[in-house]
């Protein structure tokens, strides 16, 4: 791995590419800023865009990944002002080629890799019985595989330079269950519980893992929602009427996709980051409720928990369990 770059920044500089960079090695000192190299995913989406801009404008240097179709005008938006530091590549993180040859390129002009963002979210909306097997597919590969393709194919270089950060955007969905949003709350327990696993994993190569759980309307609302066709007797339910109000939000993306932008630079590359954070008041008081929910039903069947261990527990564990 190279030495770490660093730059002296004040109000009247600006770092354009690594080039106009010392590198150095030895302490560092509270007025140098040591700027990290980002991968962020689907920079066409409202929050990929907003996080690419905000980390460069922050001086880091930025390989924003989007789809073939959003090459040109994400080009035209980021490599005027911030010209050498940003590099614009094709990736569709459900292709593994595509997300190997980004990561060659990304390497090829900045020889190594901090931060890795994975903000592509899409939600299918409906009912479980309302999915069709498509639909199913469609969303474990838009939350589920096209993370795991990025991550893995970026896993061998973090553990060889034995340093990295690797952030997952899912939602408040990744440990609560929402009506009309089965599908979204599978894919997103499924690519946190892949996160947890993977955090002890690569713990002893020094890469960092953090869940990021945005609110329900940052994570849904931002991002391309898909509508199952409704079935009659759902619509006047408690899922008919998520989805009802699912279809008729006019937030802006761009402002829920700042908070979230936000979070995710208050985290990445510090050297103790969370596991998770959960981003928003809602989304905190909703996990708050969870957690209480479950509190709560573990102590009402304590009892019922004890008779399932092979071997009965003592009087004296009873009461630690017990909180007695």
């Amino acid at each position: 791995m190279p030495p770490p770059l660093k730059v002296k920044f004040d109000s009247s500089t600006k770092a354009q590419s690594i080039g106009d960079i010392e590198t150095v090695s030895g302490a560092s000192s509270a007025n140098v800023f040591v700027p990290q190299v980002w991968l962020i995913t689907d920079c066409g989406s409202a929050l990929g865009r907003d996080l690419a801009i905000e980390t460069l404008l922050k001086g880091h240097y930025v390989a924003a990944a989007c789809k073939e179709e959003s090459i040109s005008s994400l080009s035209e938006m980021l490599q005027p002002e911030f010209g050498d530091r940003v590099l614009v590549l094709e990736m569709d993180p459900k292709n593994k080629p595509l997300c190997q040859s980004c990561l060659a390129r990304l390497l090829m002009r900045w020889e190594r890799l901090d931060i890795v963002v994975n903000c592509s979210l899409k939600s299918i909306v409906g009912t479980i019985e309302e999915a069709s097997e498509w639909h199913i597919r469609e969303q474990f590969e838009a939350l589920l595989y096209g993370p795991v393709n990025v991550i893995t194919t970026v896993l061998p270089v973090l553990r060889k330079q034995k340093s990295g950060h690797i952030l997952c955007v899912t939602g408040i969905t990744g440990h609560m269950g929402t009506p009309s949003l089965g599908l979204l709350t599978s894919a997103a327990h499924a690519l946190e519980g892949y996160a947890e696993a993977l955090a002890f994993e690569v713990a002893p190569f020094n890469i960092k893992v953090t869940v990021v759980q945005p609110g329900l309307e940052a994570a849904v609302l931002a991002n391309p929602i898909i509508f199952t066709s409704q079935q009659e007797h759902y619509k006047n339910t408690l899922s008919g009427t998520v989805r009802s109000l699912l279809s008729c939000q006019e937030l802006s993306p761009e402002l829920l996709a700042k908070n979230v932008a936000f979070a995710i630079l208050s985290v990445a590359g510090v050297d103790n980051p969370p596991g998770r954070i959960v981003a928003g008041a809602e989304a905190i008081v909703q996990t708050k409720d969870k957690l209480r929910t479950v509190s709560e039903e573990m102590e009402d069947m304590l009892e019922v928990s004890f008779a399932a261990d092979a071997e009965p527990l003592t009087e004296q564990q009873r009461r630690e369990l017990s909180g007695e």
